[in-house]
């Protein structure tokens, strides 16, 4: 399963990135909301998680963006906000967010949006598969 992940902050990316890999994802990064967007498209990630504070476009917009488009609106898209930050909690929704996720997320609540969705990370080179009930 590849995951997206859109942050500025370097120390977050490689917390981040190192939980997916240690949940068997493909972590991909993007460095701002410009960028998300252009690799959604171009790339088709399984689902994203968005900083709440990225630069060039904010994520609240790029997931509105992403929710609007007709291809892309099933993707599930999460956003990370300050534990407590109720506006950014209810702008996520707003926007068309699946969740908001604490920001820095930890691996268990990484591993419970994925499980969530119904998915679960593959080995490397795999795709995404259903959880059967």
């Amino acid at each position: 399963m590849r995951a997206l992940v859109a942050t500025a902050d370097p120390g977050l990316w490689l917390q981040i990135a190192g939980d997916l890999q240690a949940l068997g994802c493909q972590p991909g990064l993007a460095s701002d909301g410009l960028d998300l967007v252009r690799q959604v498209v171009d790339d088709r990630p399984d689902v994203v998680l968005l900083a709440a504070g990225l630069p060039a476009l904010d994520a609240f917009r790029a997931c509105a963006l992403i929710k609007r488009h007709s291809e892309l609106r099933h993707l599930p898209v999460f956003v990370m906000v300050p534990d407590g930050d109720v506006l950014g909690r209810a702008r996520a929704r707003l926007a068309g967010a699946e969740d908001w996720v604490a920001a820095p997320p930890a691996r268990a609540d990484l591993s419970g949006l994925l499980a969530g969705l119904g998915l679960v990370c593959e080995a490397e080179g795999e795709g995404p598969r259903q959880v059967r009930a």
